[in-house]
């Protein structure tokens, strides 16, 4: 059953998408506009970032809450659901992602991964966590080691051209 709660009294730290899509936050938004009603987001209880001061953390639904402040409606219908870390917290966004109207891209996945090895996930545990065949995880985390490796490599490319001039400041060698 879902309640209502202020959009101000919840915390939205945790994105499982690369980033917000605001097509599709205006396209939610006309709809509620126009009398659609929009199904209520998930949220849990803060049990795992003490340095937010907010009791309820959004599991699922930023696009919603997104539609609901353009709209200037200030209460969103919310269902308290439970979880039992942050890697359990990451995995259900993602999840109810998944076979949505928007379901994640490879971007969305690769930066869920990302936040999962960042939260200490153990790799082989990835797979299971976000619902996806092992064979896909791999390939998902091989190309994210590429692309990080690749980075690392054009950022030294770049540092390496700059020079410390006389007075050690740095300059780009021409």
């Amino acid at each position: 059953m879902s309640r209502k709660i202020n959009i101000d009294q919840l915390e939205t730290n945790l994105f499982v998408r690369k980033s917000l899509d605001q097509d599709w936050a205006l396209d939610l938004a006309l709809m509620q506009a126009n009398g659609v009603k929009l199904p209520a987001i998930e949220v849990t209880e803060n049990k795992f970032f003490p340095e937010i001061n907010k009791k309820l953390l959004v599991v699922d639904g930023r696009h919603r809450i997104e539609a609901h402040q353009i709209n200037d409606v200030a209460e969103i219908e919310y269902e308290l659901v439970t979880v039992n870390s942050i890697a359990d917290l990451i995995a259900r966004g993602y999840k109810a992602n998944t076979g949505g109207p928007m379901p994640p891209r490879r971007e969305d996945t690769e930066h869920t991964i990302r936040l999962l090895i960042a939260n200490d996930t153990a790799l082989k545990n990835v797979a299971e966590l976000l619902g996806l065949p092992a064979g896909i995880t791999r390939k998902y985390i091989a190309d994210i080691r590429a692309k990080d490796k690749r980075g690392a490599v054009a950022h030294c490319d770049y540092l390496s051209r700059f020079r410390e001039n006389d007075n050690g400041i740095s300059a780009f060698k021409p």
